[in-house]
């Protein structure tokens, strides 16, 4: 879901939280961001429990216990979420996408797993016009391709480098190294081509082998 500025995006994210009507668990990089959400949600009458690294195994016992029982969201930064299982949703909002596109599979695999009887919606949310959006139009278009072939982009970077490296290093160095606008687009543009001929590489040594 493209939006236009961060204002756009919080209201965006409080609907669908709104007009879903089952719980949602939504996911987020920063502990700021959870909390202008759960005021968000709370202004717009929605019920918001904070889930994050910081609480203690009762506090969280608790927070999901809550949400279980009366619905609306499960505001989780992602050290929060880690060893969850949040099977009883069928919704999962990526308010911030990581870089990684493996931590995109974990956050939706805490809801979409094995004994899941429903559909389970996703929606991923980005800014227009900011690394956002090149984060997930790489992660759309051409990261996508990796996971159903070996499940670990890091694993193909690696492979494809003189020196270990990871998909967040890469693309760091893409916003640092960029001066404007087209600058990044062609730095991302570079990325997605190297992981290209990197699955060529990994598939046919897979082949060999």
């Amino acid at each position: 879901l493209a939006l236009t500025d961060g204002a756009a995006k919080l209201r965006a994210a409080v609907r669908i939280v709104r007009d879903f009507g089952a719980p949602v668990v939504v996911f987020t990089e920063f502990l700021a961001t959870q909390s202008a959400l759960c005021a968000a949600l709370a202004d717009a009458g929605v019920r918001a429990e904070r889930f994050h690294g910081g609480m203690t195994d009762e506090e969280r016992r608790r927070a999901v216990q809550a949400f279980r029982e009366r619905g609306g969201a499960l505001v989780s930064t992602e050290a929060g979420g880690e060893g969850q299982n949040w099977q009883f949703c069928s919704a999962v909002l990526n308010y911030d996408l990581p870089w990684n596109p493996m931590r995109v599979e974990q956050r939706i695999g805490r809801v979409h797993r094995l004994g899941q009887s429903r559909d389970v919606l996703v929606v991923n949310m980005y800014t227009e016009e900011t690394v956002e959006e090149h984060v997930y139009r790489l992660l759309r278009d051409k990261v996508r391709l990796f996971e159903q072939v070996i499940g670990d982009v890091d694993v193909i970077l690696g492979t494809a480098a003189d020196e270990e490296d990871t998909f967040e290093r890469a693309i760091g160095r893409i916003i640092l190294e960029a001066a404007t606008a087209t600058d990044l687009g062609a730095g991302f543009s570079r990325l997605g081509r190297r992981l290209a001929e990197a699955r060529r590489c990994h598939d046919a040594a897979r082949r060999r082998r």
